[in-house]
């Protein structure tokens, strides 16, 4: 039962870095992504570079990477504005989900 609950806090903890990342490139647009693209290795060669990168992926991905497809597809404003109408939508969905964790583990009694 233990493990119920790790997992779930888990879980917890990526939907808040999730959500994090994406109201930090929200606010400071390419000066956060620039930054922050810095802590992907390109190519990586060694197992160490490799399980950081998945941490990468795991962590700050779906913020990361529709920000920059918004911004091949479109002008800096409206790639900008797009985000931000997709960005309310993903919080909201974190959300969502984070409640459900949430009176999930509190009906098995954590």
């Amino acid at each position: 039962m233990a493990f119920i609950l790790i997992v779930g806090i888990g879980i917890a903890m990526l939907i808040v870095a999730n959500i994090i990342t994406g109201l930090l490139i929200g606010v400071f647009g390419n000066d956060f992504h620039s930054f922050f693209g810095r802590a992907y290795t390109k190519n990586p060669r060694s197992t160490f570079d490799k399980g950081l990168n998945n941490v990468f992926f795991v962590m700050h991905a779906i913020p990361y990477f529709s920000y920059i497809s918004y911004m091949k597809k479109h002008s800096y404003w409206k790639a900008r504005m797009l985000y931000l109408i997709w960005l309310f939508g993903f919080n909201l969905l974190c959300i969502i989900v984070a409640v459900i964790i949430g009176l999930f583990l509190e009906v098995l009694g954590y």
